[in-house]
């Protein structure tokens, strides 16, 4: 009986243990999570051609690509309105 409860006192300790632990971790996360979340409202704002190159950002990147190379004309009202 006593080899019984001396593990169920060890299980609930070690339960209790990591609860701490990962709400401690998850305060961490919460501002990491917002930061991220004004990098990317800041992005959203700028002009499609001033943003960042991002991976799997395809479209974003290609216009962006093809602005600094001067190849194609496809965006020729953009660049009308976006002199650089």
């Amino acid at each position: 009986m006593k080899m019984c409860q001396k593990l169920v006192l060890a299980s609930i300790g070690l339960c209790v243990f990591f609860a701490v632990g990962s709400v401690e971790a998850n305060a961490g996360l919460r501002g990491r999570v917002e930061s991220k979340l004004e990098k990317r409202r800041a992005i959203k704002s700028m002009h499609i051609l001033d943003r960042p190159d991002r991976p799997g950002h395809f479209y974003g990147n290609t216009v962006r690509r093809r602005h600094r190379r001067g190849a194609g004309r496809l965006y020729s009202a953009e660049k009308t309105i976006h002199q650089h």
